[in-house]
């Protein structure tokens, strides 16, 4: 018989698998399962990032120009560790076109 509109998730009588011991012990061990899995994401995020080696931190002065909506960025110091063969900055999924500016 399904179960009327109002009436609960399951009708009366009836349970998820047919054994009430197994039925808590199944809910228990659910919601161990969330509540570690929630603790582990509260714990990711609030950990903070590691610091940046002063050394790695290169001075540049370097302009570029998003070619899909024209934003402009003005690069004055890059971390060399995370460069990737000198690769520009990335905005509206594009690379950026660097650009030359006269002092």
């Amino acid at each position: 018989m399904p179960p009327q509109a109002g009436s609960g998730a399951w009708p009366e009588g009836e349970k998820l698998t047919g054994n009430t011991v197994f039925d808590v012990i199944l809910a228990i061990l659910l919601g161990l399962v969330i509540w570690r899995m929630s603790l582990a994401v509260i714990r990711m995020l609030s950990t903070p990032p590691t610091e940046v080696d002063p050394d790695d931190v290169v001075s540049v002065d370097q302009d570029y120009t998003c070619t899909v909506c024209g934003a402009e960025l003005t690069m004055r110091a890059v971390n060399v560790q995370n460069v990737q063969d000198n690769a520009p900055p990335r905005h509206c999924r594009e690379e950026m076109v660097a650009v030359w500016r006269p002092s």
